[in-house]
């Protein structure tokens, strides 16, 4: 009875692909004007997922499955994809067995012939790795960036097109004494040099893009506004993906 709910609204063709799937599958009968949405398919990774039986599912409403706060949240999502007839996209956050999961989840509309929404068919991906990889990710990218900004080093990451795209403690006090201005996120990075800076750094940037060199080092010597004279070390190299 479960596979034959599912051929209502998708071919036959496509059950075993759907029963195959590692992602969480489920049809909606709506019922509009009664404000419900009937579960009347799920597929085996939704089970696993939740931890439920077919039988304890399929024919219910959605209310009877979450709890209220659950689906105040969920129907909310829902209507609006039957009332706008178009696919939408949402995250949720699910706490199952002590432990918080995380899904990515898309609900597409079925519509009839006067184009109303009979179906809503739902996928929902665990995106709880990715999650945790990107929280990890944005602690070590914070690390880092503080070690960069405590570090003497004046650096500047620039991409392709030669654009700003960060500048440490080091680099900005740099550009405040030499130039009055610090460097600005976005901008050009040949606007905060000499002609003569622009030719070589040009030329630099051109050898490491095409690949024929990882990097360039050499020294020059200017004079800050206030008189020091300084020597640099300064070093283009590339960073990969």
């Amino acid at each position: 009875a479960n596979v034959l709910s599912m051929k209502k609204v998708c071919p036959s063709l496509f059950v075993s692909l759907v029963e195959q799937t590692n992602d969480a599958v489920f049809i909606l009968r709506v019922e509009a004007e009664k404000r419900r949405f009937i579960i009347e398919y799920v597929n085996a990774a939704y089970l696993r997922k939740f931890s439920h039986t077919a039988e304890e599912l399929i024919g219910k409403d959605l209310k009877e499955i979450l709890n209220a706060e659950k689906y105040e949240l969920v129907s909310k999502q829902l209507f609006s994809c039957v009332n706008c007839k178009s696919p939408l996209s949402y995250e949720e956050t699910i706490a199952l067995n002590n432990e918080t999961l995380f899904s990515l989840s898309e609900a597409f509309p079925i519509l009839d012939d006067n184009q109303e929404v009979t179906h809503l068919i739902g996928l929902s991906k665990d995106v709880t790795a990715l999650k945790r990889q990107q929280a990890l990710l944005y602690e070590s990218e914070n690390t880092l960036q503080a070690i960069i900004n405590s570090s003497d080093y004046i650096t500047l990451f620039i991409d392709p097109g030669f654009r700003i795209i960060y500048a440490n403690t080091a680099a900005q006090h740099h550009a405040r004494r030499l130039l009055g201005k610090p460097y600005k996120v976005g901008d050009l990075i040949m606007n905060y040099l000499t002609p003569e800076q622009q030719k070589t750094a040009a030329m630099h940037f051109d050898d490491i893009l095409l690949s024929k060199t990882k990097n360039h080092v050499f020294e020059y010597h200017f004079t800050y506004p206030d008189g020091e004279k300084v020597w640099l070390l300064r070093k283009y190299y590339s960073a990969s993906d």
